[in-house]
């Protein structure tokens, strides 16, 4: 999505839509209701430029439209990990001038001009489970984090990197997806 375009194109579920939308991990959005199952194209064009602000407000009007879809936002206490800075001379900025890349093998996560928020996300995205960015740390980042198990990743974090996960009990911004209707 973007100003810069002036089709947008989605494919896929209602929930995996609007997450991608509002950028949340699978994490950070329950659902309430029957999920519809249909599959769609839905391609939003304009005369004009379109920030992500309204290719996402035009994109849930129509899935409320269609769906019935009604998003809410709670904060709920939630148990996570919170990722801090222990060894700041083992973090490696990146070399890379501009742009970043993120890749996912069969057993790593790895990316470059990866700022932390972004590599935060990932490990929230990967495993499952709420990860706070305590660091600190300002611009970009050099990683290549095993992921088979969460103790290698865990290990390589602090061992590599120089930084450490401890578990703790946060506030989170949690939305709440429910289906009024389906389509017919």
């Amino acid at each position: 999505m973007g100003h810069d375009r002036d089709s947008v194109p989605q494919r896929g579920g209602v929930s995996d839509l609007i997450r991608k939308l509002l950028g949340l991990p699978t994490s950070r959005l329950t659902i309430e209701g029957t999920q519809p199952t249909e599959m769609f194209d839905l391609t939003l064009r304009a005369s004009v430029p379109m920030t992500d602000s309204v290719v996402s407000a035009w994109i849930l009007r129509a899935l409320h439209d269609i769906f019935g879809a009604r998003l809410q936002y709670r904060t709920e206490q939630k148990k996570g990990w919170a990722l801090s800075v222990v060894h700041p001379e083992r973090l490696r900025a990146t070399a890379v001038a501009s742009g970043s890349s993120v890749q996912w093998t069969d057993s790593s996560w790895i990316g470059v001009g990866v700022a932390m928020p972004v590599f935060v996300r990932g490990l929230e995205e990967h495993f499952g489970e709420h990860f706070f960015d305590d660091t600190g740390v300002e611009g970009t980042f050099d990683f290549e984090v095993p992921m088979r198990t969460f103790a290698s990743m865990r290990a390589a974090l602090e061992q590599q990197y120089g930084l450490t996960l401890q578990e703790t009990d946060r506030p989170v911004s949690i939305a709440r997806l429910s289906f009024l209707r389906h389509m017919r």
